[in-house]
């Protein structure tokens, strides 16, 4: 299944099915070390609902385990990341072959409502 190594421990909310939450993450091909996404550095998150399905299953799991300020090294296999289909290239993205191994680093931002103050991450 899903491993992790925790590389920063935060200690606000904990999301739970339903949530809406925010997160940064640099997604990688385990084989070949390839990108196939990073907004680690953008100021805008990416936010969704946990359960909803929007975000690979092997996220949707390491989330629901982590904490506001939580960063952690995942290493999903292919069948909690694209699975069978894998994904075909589009511009800027690399072809993910057919249950490819992942390599996601996860940072959990935020949990609207959770957190015991929410802190403005302007990054200015």
């Amino acid at each position: 299944g899903l491993t992790y190594n925790v590389i920063k421990s935060g200690k606000g909310g904990q999301p739970a099915t339903g949530d809406l939450i925010a997160i940064r993450f640099k997604g990688t091909i385990k084989s070949s070390g390839q990108v196939f996404d990073d907004i680690m550095e953008s100021a805008e998150a990416y936010y969704f609902r946990v359960g909803s399905g929007s975000v690979l299953p092997g996220v949707e799991e390491a989330v629901k385990l982590m904490h506001t300020g939580d960063v952690w090294d995942l290493t999903i296999p292919g069948k909690l990341a694209f699975g069978d289909k894998g994904r075909s290239a589009s511009p800027g993205k690399p072809r993910i072959p057919s249950n490819a191994e992942i390599g996601f680093l996860l940072e959990l931002v935020a949990v609207p409502g959770k957190d015991d103050e929410l802190l403005e991450v302007t990054g200015g």
